[in-house]
């Protein structure tokens, strides 16, 4: 059982490593003193959906507005269930 347990851990070092060392080559790293700027190319047509509002795209971080915020939309609800 032991045994089972210390190849179990082995086999995650050996995923995580594997994992971090593709996460180095994808991600390219500038240094400016104070801070670092990472940048990682992307396919925007797989990652954010259809209607380009998906959660993996770079718009969920920076700034795309809600759609509640557009002029005509209900904000308050009409019905619960």
């Amino acid at each position: 059982m032991r045994e089972q347990n210390e190849k179990d851990v082995q086999a995650k070092k050996r995923e995580e490593e594997r994992r971090r060392g593709k996460e180095k080559m994808e991600v390219t790293r500038v240094d400016h003193g104070r801070s670092v700027f990472r940048f990682q190319d992307i396919r925007v047509d797989e990652r954010v959906g259809e209607d380009g509002r998906g959660r993996a795209g770079v718009g969920a971080r920076y700034g795309i507005p809600h759609q509640d915020r557009k002029k005509g939309q209900i904000k308050i609800p009409t019905r619960v269930e």
